[in-house]
């Protein structure tokens, strides 16, 4: 079966209406019966039909079991790579990431240059860790360098 042929045949049809072609529901909350009592769906952001169809299709042509979707990209990094307790160590740079929304003053007023990295250490072996960000750090030159140990609680 052609890769056409498949995604054609992989859209549901829509229960409610018939319609071959998946409806976009632009709905925030859905109605329920009762607190935790709905219909498969209660909010949009959590779930929805048009994301579940989307989701179902993805897998389908894939060729896998399931699919996510996300509504961006560090929503998807949060839910498979930055999970409290993770192994792994993590560089970070905010001006691009978390505080991307952040306009640049202000950013630099909280302590958030362009040009700080956060650096979170996982479960790694110290030897492994220095060894790739000395690597890294060969390729900066002296002055690009700061080294602080400051530590802020987020509480």
């Amino acid at each position: 079966m052609s890769t056409t042929t498949q995604i054609i045949h992989s859209i549901p049809i829509d229960s409610l209406t018939g319609a071959i072609s998946v409806p976009i529901y632009q709905t925030s909350t859905l109605v329920q019966e009762a607190p935790g009592v709905n219909k498969g769906f209660d909010y949009a952001r959590t779930n929805n039909p048009t994301r579940q169809a989307l989701e179902k299709i993805i897998a389908e042509l894939e060729g896998g079991t399931f699919a996510a979707a996300f509504a961006s990209g560090l929503s998807a990094i949060d839910a498979v790579w930055l999970k409290p307790g993770g192994i792994k160590s993590l560089v970070c740079h905010p001006a691009n990431m978390t505080h991307k929304s952040i306009h640049a003053k202000k950013r630099r007023a909280i302590g958030v240059s362009d040009n700080l990295i956060r650096l979170s250490i996982g479960l790694e072996e110290a030897e492994d860790l220095i060894a790739d960000l000395s690597q890294a750090f060969y390729h900066l030159e002296s002055n690009q360098i700061f080294v602080t140990n400051k530590s802020y609680d987020h509480r």
